[in-house]
């Protein structure tokens, strides 16, 4: 049994997943829904110490979940220009004049200059590993005059702790479901890796027989 767990990125999206994957028809899967936020929680160990085989997340939590055990198959929740967009145009009249701070994970799928053109809002464009790098680049832009940022619930949390305006980016449903959908394809695969490591380790264990193993060419391997 492949055990898969989905880190739900905000509550309001958890009732729309947990729909999806009761659609899902994958005996072989069992699907866990969890709700977390950031990196500093020591929940993030627990998961690793569970011993799930697969775990899609979103932003600085997958980054956090492949740091702490390389063997852990992580399916990051892509955020798409589309999700920045909105996010962007829910705070498009409170950014003051120094505009916007962006704070994600991976800044090269969003071109500043085409979201300006878009919103007319200056970008502040930041990369973040983890949530000190979140921590980081709020007080760099702060020191700037940005009051306005966007980003996950670690940057928005943190934003509302400081008294600044934390707009949060909202996965949308087709990036949900993409991640949903490579997770469980992935957990398909890894079935059948067991499934034949199973089957070998029964043969050569339950034999008296010499074997040799060879390739298409004939060759031992």
């Amino acid at each position: 049994m492949i055990e898969i767990l989905v880190m739900v990125p905000y509550d309001e999206l958890y009732q729309q997943v947990e729909s999806y994957v009761g659609t899902l028809d994958e005996p072989e899967l069992t699907i866990d829904l969890h709700h977390i936020v950031g990196t500093g929680s020591q929940e993030l160990q627990a998961i690793v110490d569970r011993g799930y085989d697969i775990v899609v997340a979103r932003g600085i939590t997958a980054r956090a979940l492949a740091r702490s055990d390389a063997s852990l198959h992580v399916v990051e929740i892509s955020i798409s220009a589309s999700d920045l967009v909105s996010a962007l145009w829910r705070c498009r009249e409170g950014y003051g004049d120094k505009g916007v701070g962006i704070v994600v994970t991976d800044p090269s799928i969003f071109d500043s200059s085409m979201i300006y053109d878009l919103t007319g809002i200056p970008i502040h464009l930041r990369q973040a590993e983890d949530q000190e790098h979140v921590y980081e680049s709020i007080r760099e832009l702060a020191a700037m005059g940005v009051r306005t940022f966007v980003g996950g619930l670690t940057l928005c949390r943190k934003c509302e702790s400081l008294g600044y305006l934390g707009v949060h980016i909202k996965t949308g449903e087709a990036a949900m479901t993409k991640a949903l959908n490579e997770a469980v394809a992935a957990g398909r695969s890894l079935n059948r890796e067991r499934t034949r490591a199973n089957l070998v380790t029964t043969l050569l264990n339950n034999t008296e027989d010499v074997m040799f193993v060879v390739n298409r060419s004939g060759q031992i391997v």
